[in-house]
């Protein structure tokens, strides 16, 4: 059985319920055989299934985020309507060119307003990079290009951790607060250097 977190990964199961559709649906492992045991070959796979017996898969609900790009300002959005997560000064040509690096293309629809990202953690990404990027008081070249790799290499956990740091200072105590959140991932991945 998988095990993951809650809002992250569902069972087949859960979704054949939401669905309507019967559990005995499912697709069942064949049972294993003991060694020597004839197994009828043109035997029908009973529907009865027990519980021992699901496969069970991994599916992913559909990720979909919404980033304003308005006046030099990105608004990251969980959807056109509501209210922002963080909303940073960030020159969209910067927004652009990080997607370009990490060859994300198809990952993102561009709109007239702003984009749409269909990837969760090109979506975490974007709102550390651009959230660094924006208290960079001088973007050289090379400061952009240490940031842009520091991003693309930070792991799962990593990312989730500085992503949800950045949305919860900048829910919490407002765009100020987060430049020390900003500062602390300069000097620990040495971007400043």
């Amino acid at each position: 059985m998988i095990t993951a977190g809650v809002g992250q990964v569902f069972k087949l199961c859960h979704i054949h319920y939401l669905l309507g559709v019967s559990v005995s649906t499912l697709r069942a492992r064949k049972p294993r055989r003991q060694h020597g045991e004839k197994v009828d070959e043109g035997a029908r796979l009973n529907t009865s299934v027990s519980w021992e017996q699901v496969e069970w898969e991994e599916v992913r609900p559909e990720f979909k985020r919404f980033m304003l790009l308005r006046d030099g300002w990105v608004y990251f959005k969980h959807d056109v309507t509501e209210e922002a997560e963080v909303a940073v000064r960030v020159d969209e040509s910067y927004i652009l060119d990080f997607i370009k690096s990490v060859g994300a293309g198809s990952k993102v629809r561009q709109t007239g307003s702003g984009l749409w990202v269909f990837d969760e953690t090109l979506y975490k990404q974007l709102v550390v990079y651009a959230t660094v990027l924006s208290f960079m008081r001088e973007k050289t070249s090379l400061r952009v290009l240490k940031l842009i790799d520091a991003v693309r290499s930070l792991d799962e956990y990593s990312l989730h951790f500085w992503y949800s740091e950045i949305v919860w200072v900048y829910r919490r105590k407002g765009l100020q607060a987060v430049a020390r959140v900003a500062k602390a991932f300069r000097v620990l991945y040495g971007i400043d250097e």
